[in-house]
């Protein structure tokens, strides 16, 4: 079975135009972890709306989408933690995607 990421480092891949969510069945077969341990408190925003196929996406997409911009804007005055700002950059991007798909 072959994956493509999203973004590399997003966690988040592509399988024949399906997603593999971080903490899935499928994640975990290809040997990473259970997805339960998030490095960062917006990854959970963020997972909730990568699962969310119902009416609640766009409010979760939202939510998400300003937890992660605001916590850039926090990064920016820190001394910089170059996996997370590339972690929130690649979650931004697979918003976005879900934001198209959703229109």
């Amino acid at each position: 079975m072959r994956y493509i990421t999203a973004r590399g480092t997003a966690g988040n891949y592509v399988e024949n135009e399906r997603w593999i969510v971080p903490g899935s069945k499928q994640h975990a077969a290809r040997g990473e972890t259970d997805g339960s341990e998030l490095r960062y408190p917006w990854q959970e925003l963020l997972r909730e709306a990568v699962l969310e196929f119902g009416a609640e996406l766009p409010e979760k997409v939202r939510r998400a989408e300003q937890a992660m911009r605001d916590r850039l804007q926090v990064l920016q005055f820190e001394r910089h933690d170059f996996h997370e700002q590339q972690a929130l950059l690649d979650g931004l991007a697979t918003l976005e995607i879900l934001k198209r798909k959703r229109r």
